[in-house]
């Protein structure tokens, strides 16, 4: 069907012009080769981008998949939808990744409409969901949600995509039929795709995403690569677990230099437990390249699916999806690249020697033992020594040899022939 022939049929069907009512605007789309009748029944949010709506087919016989999500723009605004589409299609086999159902072209009020099918979330995003319990969610919950959007972006990342603008409100949340929560990200206009360079590098503080959730190197530099959504998870953690952004800051500029001049990371909650800090730290490496990738961070103990570590702010909530092998817990597996050492106990200081009834008394030596006298005389020497005995010491006052007189000094001089071409002069009394 042609784009000519499907405005006629929506003209003819369409409600008279100037109804305010979404529910009085029956939308038929235009899906592979059936027309397909959809009501727009509820706005359920508005951005940028354009405006997402809720919407039930009128001919539920030819559409089992019930109500679906429609984010519809404008034909002259609907670049990021249709960026977001093409990025959507690489991953139709990621359960962590909203899923695409297609895209449909409209008319409305007589102008062009561009609309992108997605999968409805029930439970609406994430941020929805933290604002029902209070503002924030227990660590085991968080647990759960981290391990999903990190096998998320991993598979992001390996088809060398970067979301750009991962946060609370782009994370959508589904209601399984067991009833337990699953996660899905969303949201892709803002993404760079493989291939693309960095926009920004020649303006200071520019950047792409929400200023809250980036990174040093993207703000300062404009480099945006896959650590960049690293950063963003570890904000996203500690606005799960406290209800708080992840930095203080009193206005847009002083956020930017803290973010890409400061020297500390954002402050990781007191409450939480170790090994969740210690998945924080990773997340928050300055060197991107030296921070965690989405790989590394799944087999980090934080988000091991066999082990739950409660907090220590609030009392601990363990879902029923969430096995708890307390077992499991005490015995922590090594992070990726470092090797399980065993730890030494320390010896107590100044031991006490064994009781003397322990030894057999003839083996019991008595002390300051003196070397036997063979042995010290007949010790060979070292290597590169030649043997030397002792030399016996000398009585003083010896006698004269015997070619010499026992005589005064004077008397010695006195008797000594003088050398050759010497005179003898004497000795003067």
């Amino acid at each position: 069907m042609h784009a000519s022939r499907l405005r006629d049929v929506l003209r003819r069907n369409s409600c008279p012009h100037g109804s305010s009512s979404i529910r009085d605007r029956p939308v038929f789309a235009w899906s592979g080769c059936d027309l397909l009748k959809w009501l727009k029944v509820q706005v359920l949010g508005r951005g940028s981008y354009g405006t997402v709506y809720l919407a039930t087919p009128a001919t539920p016989k030819y559409c089992p998949i019930g109500s679906i999500a429609v984010k519809s723009a404008a034909l002259e605004h609907c670049m990021s939808l249709k960026k977001e589409a093409t990025i959507l299609r690489e991953f139709t086999g990621c359960s962590e990744i909203v899923r695409c159902l297609g895209v449909d072209l409209s008319v409305e009020d007589g102008l062009g409409v561009y609309n992108l099918l997605l999968e409805y979330a029930s439970e609406g995003t994430l941020l929805d969901v933290m604002k029902k319990n209070g503002g924030r969610l227990q660590e085991p919950d968080v647990q759960r949600y981290t391990r999903m959007i990190v096998k998320g972006l991993r598979c992001i990342h390996e088809k060398g995509y970067v979301h750009c603008d991962l946060k609370p409100a782009n994370v959508l949340v589904f209601c399984s039929e067991d009833g337990a929560s699953s996660v899905k990200i969303a949201d892709f206009g803002l993404s760079k795709i493989p291939g693309e360079e960095n926009e920004f590098v020649r303006r200071n503080f520019t950047f792409r995403g929400t200023p809250i959730y980036m990174s040093p190197e993207s703000v300062l530099l404009g480099e945006i690569q896959s650590p960049l959504d690293i950063w963003s998870l570890g904000c996203m953690v500690i606005e799960m677990l406290t209800g708080n952004l992840a930095w203080t800051f009193k206005d847009m500029r002083t956020l930017m230099f803290q973010i890409a001049l400061g020297n500390e990371p954002p402050k990781i909650p007191e409450t939480m437990s170790e090994v969740g800090k210690d998945f924080l730290g990773r997340c928050f490496v300055r060197e991107p390249r030296k921070r965690w990738t989405a790989e590394m961070l799944l087999r980090h103990p934080f988000l091991d699916e066999t082990q739950v570590f409660p907090s220590t702010g609030y009392p601990l909530h363990v879902p029923p999806s969430v096995s708890k092998n307390p077992s499991a817990s005490r015995t922590l597996g090594p992070p990726p690249g470092f090797e399980l050492t065993v730890k030494r106990q320390s010896l107590p200081k100044n031991l006490p020697l064994p009781p003397s009834e322990l030894i057999p008394k003839e083996k019991l030596l008595p002390k300051n033992l003196p070397l036997p006298r063979a042995l010290a005389n007949n010790l060979p020497p070292p290597p590169g020594f030649e043997f030397i005995s002792e030399r016996k010491l000398l009585p003083r006052n010896l006698p004269p040899p015997p070619e010499f007189s026992s005589i005064s000094r004077k008397q010695t001089v006195a008797r000594l022939a003088p050398p050759p071409g010497f005179s003898f002069t004497g000795i003067h009394a």
